[in-house]
């Protein structure tokens, strides 16, 4: 079976890089959707093709953060099918290291407590941003300056703002902690599974912007 970046006209089947097989022909065909996917049809239609590069039909996300004191912004722009550059500007934070995490749900009835624990799609445990051992939301540590400042940028892998990928953050919420983040590197079980991060100081629903 052909993969589904390069099987030819004549294929009943192919199967995506993560192993999924789709039946062949789609509505739309592989250069289409390579050109930028919009609306639930299309998505669904080219979800064979949506680990082979090309442009993708969502392109950037926000998070609004104004609760306890803590506000600011968390933008998210798509750089390739698994990598997302994550720029964050926020105030009200005291000086130090604050674990930064991209949790399951987006659901905040309960305030930070009902987002539930860090998306992680994979069944790993938690560690750095970097690491190969890691939860897709583990964004690891931002800082915040003796003067208040917690402004930068990184660029993480292992997300996506697509709605096909199983990866995706979209309708996720992004939450900063009180404490700094161990990165799965402490001498407990709680380390491989928050990073001993702390209280959830503020949270933000993770949407679409232009």
């Amino acid at each position: 079976m052909k993969p589904c970046c390069s099987h030819s006209g004549k294929s009943k089947k192919c199967i995506r890089k993560d192993g999924k097989v789709f039946s062949l022909p789609r509505r739309f065909t592989r250069k289409r959707c390579l050109q930028g996917v919009k609306g639930f049809s299309m998505r669904s239609s080219c979800a064979p093709y949506n680990q082979c590069g090309g442009k993708s039909g969502i392109k950037k996300a926000v998070a609004v953060f104004d609760m306890n004191g803590i506000k600011g912004t968390v933008y998210f722009t798509q750089k390739t099918n698994d990598q997302v550059l994550v720029d964050y500007n926020l105030e009200g934070l005291k000086p130090g290291f604050h674990g930064f995490h991209v949790h399951e749900y987006g659901d905040l009835t309960d305030g930070c407590e009902s987002a539930c624990a860090h998306f992680n799609p994979t069944g790993k445990q938690h560690g750095g941003r970097t690491g190969t051992e890691r939860h897709a939301g583990d964004f690891g540590n931002i800082i915040t300056s003796e003067t208040g400042e917690t402004k930068g940028s990184f660029s993480v892998k292992g997300v996506s703002l697509d709605y096909n990928n199983d990866k995706c953050i979209i309708g996720r919420s992004m939450i900063v902690h009180a404490d700094r983040d161990d990165l799965g590197k402490g001498n407990n079980e709680e380390s491989k599974k928050t990073g001993n991060a702390g209280k959830r100081l503020a949270c933000a629903v993770i949407g679409l912007t232009r």
